[in-house]
């Protein structure tokens, strides 16, 4: 298993901290030449004042800022994942400020620039991912693992549906447990050519779905999006069999691969025969119970 590096967090403070307010960083933005982090306010203001990085100094058009920085989500997510009570006191602090100034927040709706974040209404659980957490996901086949080529009518023609799973799982499962799942699942004969993918970057089998919310900068507003692949003729023959017969229930090959999956499916009582999902009159999705996966089901 790979180690785990504990840091105290004056030791990393020197890059969560914004150089011109010396706080921590709020709605972080980067400058693209110099890569410097700082608040959104704080550089606005700043470069509207003297334009340059008030770090290195390189030169920057206040009137063009928007080609000189970028939000930066993935630091900020960073911040607030490492700083406790952080986003718990932002989000607290702007909602006590549009409550005193309503006339700001009938602007941001009427303008249609309405953002939970942005008025202080998201919970802070987005953000707060621990061991203890069950983190809903879901996994779908891709060639590249990238969601517009699951999208494209090229791919729809394989009936996509029937190979998207939703899952449930605690935040210590690693992904060698998952590509497992998916071998039974799909009857495939190994996991050693499957790749599972946030994205387009395969994830290593022995880090962890925390790892991942972590590496990625995940937020909990949407199920957590996985793609697998497969770098095998022979396994690819086999995923083949099962966009050609519609599958979309488990259906175990050998004694043994049944074994598993009736105690998979015992333990999570989900019945085996349940479908992973399926479509009401009005095309709208309706799931099952979400299967429950841990290391002791999986061995």
């Amino acid at each position: 298993m790979h180690r785990t590096l504990s840091l105290k967090i004056g030791q990393v403070n020197s890059y969560l901290v914004c150089p011109l307010c010396k706080g921590y960083l709020i709605d972080s933005y980067t400058i693209n030449e110099c890569l410097h982090s700082f608040c959104k306010s704080c550089i606005i203001k700043y470069i509207k004042r003297k334009e340059c990085c008030p770090v290195c100094k390189i030169n920057i058009i206040k009137d063009r800022m928007n080609l000189f920085l970028k939000p930066d989500v993935n630091l900020q997510c960073i911040v607030y994942k490492i700083v406790p009570e952080l986003f718990k006191k932002e989000m607290k602090r702007r909602r006590q400020f549009y409550l005193t100034h309503p006339k700001a927040l009938k602007f941001l709706k009427k303008k249609k620039i309405f953002d939970k974040e942005a008025v202080g209404e998201l919970d802070d659980d987005i953000f707060v991912i621990d061991k203890y957490t069950d983190i809903s996901l879901s996994i779908e086949y891709s060639d590249t693992g990238l969601a517009d080529v699951c999208e494209s009518a090229r791919y729809k023609e394989l009936d996509p549906p029937s190979s998207k799973i939703y899952l449930q799982c605690p935040a210590t499962l690693s992904i060698q447990l998952l590509k497992k799942f998916i071998s039974i699942k799909f009857d495939l004969s190994t996991t050693k050519n499957l790749d599972v993918m946030y994205d387009d970057k395969p994830l290593s089998k022995d880090i962890t779905l925390l790892d991942v919310s972590y590496i990625y900068a995940w937020r909990r507003t949407a199920p957590m999006r996985l793609f697998y692949r497969i770098n095998d003729q022979k396994m690819t023959n086999d995923l083949d069999k099962i966009s050609q017969s519609g599958l979309n229930v488990l259906t175990p090959i050998d004694n043994n691969s049944e074994r598993k999956v009736d105690e998979i499916f015992a333990l999570s009582n989900l019945p085996k025969n349940a479908p992973i999902k399926n479509e009401n009159d009005n095309g709208v999705e309706n799931f099952p119970p979400k299967v429950q996966l841990n290391e002791n089901q999986m061995t």
